[in-house]
């Protein structure tokens, strides 16, 4: 699973949360220069994508995307015992 995170063009200006370098897969895209279609391949991929509308502040962006790899932790730990049984 990929976690795309597609921002504004206009919040690429304000400081980017870390993003640790062993999280490879990690995207930070401008939506502006995003083609639809683009997105919608992403989607077919079973790509996560998380919109981060301006009215949110690089704070509550940080929570969605711990939660969002919290819960791929919690998944990918439930798969991996369901395939050891």
């Amino acid at each position: 699973m990929m976690l795309t995170i597609v921002v504004p063009h206009h919040t690429l200006m304000m400081p980017m949360l870390p993003i640790e370098e062993d999280h490879q897969h990690t995207m930070i895209a401008d939506c502006h220069h995003q083609e639809e279609e683009h997105v919608d391949q992403m989607i077919d991929h079973h790509m996560m994508i998380i919109i981060i509308t301006t009215e949110m502040r690089v704070e509550k962006m940080s929570e969605t995307i711990e939660k969002v790899t919290e819960e791929q932790t919690i998944e990918a730990q439930e798969a991996q015992i369901a395939s050891h049984q």
